[in-house]
């Protein structure tokens, strides 16, 4: 849950440093109040460490998280990002607590793909089950309804021939959901971790 933080509190931890540490210097050589030039330092280093953090984490937010596109699988470089290696023409959203991935892949690629994820989960815990489709899901409008909440906010076109496999969720509500289009061919990851 943590981890997206992490990043900015290193960065910030070094620059609130380095300033204070370039403060305390160029104030106890200013002075002849060392010991309150150390003090200063040491003030304006944990008022700074609040905002400055605040700053960096937009800052790198702005470049780790948003809407990104690929071509192929193989230009996706984050570990979080679980894709068929035959995927094309691919657009993530990412943001810190999950992300929604469009892309082309045929359908049975993509069943043989989550055959392998199944696969590898149940490496990390043994109560991992495979996906299942969905059938509560097979009226067109009740689909419709969950489909604009898992992807209305990117105006992605709902096809009305799409299918749900539901995956494996964990009880902190991590895991993902797919929906898959045979007619264009095109899938749909709604993913979510902590």
């Amino acid at each position: 849950m943590l981890k997206p933080m992490i990043l900015p509190i290193q960065i910030t931890t070094l620059v609130v440093f380095l300033l204070a540490v370039g403060l305390y210097g160029f104030l106890r050589y200013r002075t002849k109040y060392q010991k309150s030039a150390a003090m200063l330092s040491v003030f304006f280093a944990i008022i700074a460490f609040i905002p400055a953090l605040i700053a960096t984490g937009f800052a790198v937010d702005a470049v780790r998280y948003g809407i990104f596109t690929y071509q192929t699988a193989t230009q996706v470089q984050d570990p979080y990002v679980l894709l068929p290696a035959s995927a094309k023409d691919i657009t993530l959203h990412k943001y810190a607590s999950g992300h929604e991935v469009m892309f082309s892949v045929s359908q049975a690629e993509l069943v043989a793909w989550m055959v392998k994820v199944t696969q590898k989960l149940r490496g990390y815990n043994q109560n991992a089950t495979s996906f299942v489709r969905d059938d509560t899901l097979s009226d067109p409008q009740i689909a419709g309804q969950f489909w604009s909440l898992d992807f209305g906010k990117l105006n992605w076109e709902y096809p009305p021939d799409v299918i749900c496999y539901k995956g494996w969720h964990s009880q902190r509500g991590t895991g993902f959901d797919i929906w898959y289009s045979p007619s264009t061919q095109r899938a749909f990851i709604r993913a979510s971790y902590w």
